[in-house]
């Protein structure tokens, strides 16, 4: 589910936590800030929202956070890469 489509409370969550989590930072709590950040980057990938992950991945970076890498397996996995689309070909089983 893009988050685009889905309710529009959600994308406002995302950049309010985002927000906050810069406030945060720049005040000097970088602990507090981390939080929402994390929070923020979690519900943006699951979500789509990809420039707002990336914001929130580039405050939490600044903050001395460590982001976990993007699901590139599995139920999150955006999609195959581009030199795997032999796979598409093979029969199914």
């Amino acid at each position: 589910m893009n988050i685009l489509e889905g309710p529009p409370r959600l994308l406002t969550r995302v950049r309010a936590l985002t927000e906050l989590g810069s406030m945060l930072r720049r005040n000097r709590q970088r602990q507090a800030a981390r939080g929402f950040l994390v929070d923020a980057l979690d519900l943006a990938h699951r979500h789509g929202a990809t420039a707002v992950a990336d914001r929130a991945r580039e405050e939490l970076v600044v903050a001395g956070g460590r982001p976990r890498r993007a699901a590139t397996i599995g139920l999150d996995a955006p999609s195959l890469p581009a030199n795997a689309g032999w796979l598409s070909s093979l029969p199914k089983a």
